[in-house]
């Protein structure tokens, strides 16, 4: 059976994830994960995090974003700004990363597989 929702797909209560391996009924797959946030200015997420088998690709629909790019905590990140509707970024496992939003921004977010306990964060915000 289709899952419908009239001009709502928002993970509120799983920071904007809404289909993956936490899913509830037809939302529920261990193949890929999809996430709608909306970002206010500021800090994306929980710092730096990384993933240790899935791949992410993320889509700027609206808004201006930064993301920072290293392979571990010792590495001079390299930073992507998606500044323009359909800017994005891929990148695989063991990459760690931090998002930034420069201005209220819309993203969709695709990863896969989607594994319990895969992505985690690797150094807080602030710390």
């Amino acid at each position: 059976m289709p899952v419908f929702e009239h001009g709502h797909f928002d993970g509120f209560t799983n920071g904007g994830w809404v289909i993956g391996h936490f899913g509830k009924g037809s939302l529920k797959t261990d193949d890929i994960e999809i996430k709608w946030a909306h970002h206010d200015p500021g800090p994306a997420g929980k710092g730096w995090s990384d993933c240790d088998t899935a791949t992410t690709l993320s889509v700027l629909i609206s808004g201006r974003f930064n993301i920072e790019f290293r392979h571990n905590l010792e590495a001079m990140p390299t930073a992507v700004l998606l500044e323009q509707q359909g800017d994005y970024v891929m990148f695989g496992p063991g990459i760690q990363h931090q998002s930034t939003a420069l201005e209220p921004s819309l993203f969709l977010t695709i990863r896969w597989p989607s594994r319990a306990g895969d992505c985690q964060a690797v150094e807080r915000n602030g710390l």
